[in-house]
C-alpha cells in the first residue's frame, strides 16, 4: 500500500464503537437506490429511498443536505440536548 493509500485508509478508519449514519440528499439516496447491476438486480438491495444500510452504515435522506453532497458522521461522537445549549469558553 502506498503512502498515501495508507493515509486515507486510516483516515476512514472508525472507532469500534462508532455508529456510522450518512446524510445525504434525497435524490442522490434515489439514485442510489434503485441503480441496477448489468443483469438487473438491485445493486444495493438493503438501500431504499427512504434510506437503509450498507457496510454498516445508515443511510439518512434529508432535504438538509446540500445536492449531490454526503456528509458522513459518528453518532456516538456528537452531543444534543432538548433545552437550551450554553457553550462556555475560558
Amino acid at each position: 500500500m502506498s503512502s498515501a493509500e495508507q493515509q486515507r485508509h486510516h483516515r476512514c478508519r472508525a472507532r469500534l464503537d462508532a455508529r456510522l449514519f450518512l446524510a445525504l440528499d434525497p435524490l442522490t439516496m434515489k439514485t442510489l437506490a434503485t441503480k441496477e447491476t448489468q443483469t438487473g438486480e438491485l445493486a444495493f438491495p438493503t438501500l431504499t429511498v427512504n434510506g437503509g444500510t450498507l457496510a454498516g452504515i445508515t443511510f439518512v435522506p434529508t432535504a438538509g443536505a446540500g445536492s449531490q453532497t454526503m456528509t458522513l458522521f459518528d453518532a456516538t461522537q456528537l452531543g444534543a440536548d432538548g433545552g437550551t445549549v450554553f457553550v462556555d469558553a475560558s
